[in-house]
């Protein structure tokens, strides 16, 4: 909490959001690329699914862009 209130002082906006605002929970399930999470986020309490992709399964930085706009194509 104190550190989004610094950072609305700073730059008048929310801080981007990161790991450290999500209490991670049990795994839902496991895909090819990587695995989904259930997660809390701490201070709004509201419950998510967070999907994480392994790093060893792309091969560079274009199948990791291209691997991730596919999985967003698929969530929305």
């Amino acid at each position: 909490m104190k550190m989004i209130r610094m950072h609305f002082r700073q730059f008048n906006q929310a801080p981007p959001t990161t790991c450290e605002f999500y209490r991670i929970g049990r795994v839902l399930g496991k895909g090819a690329f990587g695995k989904v999470n259930f997660a809390m986020h701490k201070l709004s309490e509201q419950l998510v699914a967070i999907k994480s992709m392994s790093k060893e399964t792309l091969q560079s930085e274009d199948d990791l862009r291209r691997r991730t706009k596919l999985e967003m194509g698929i969530l929305q």
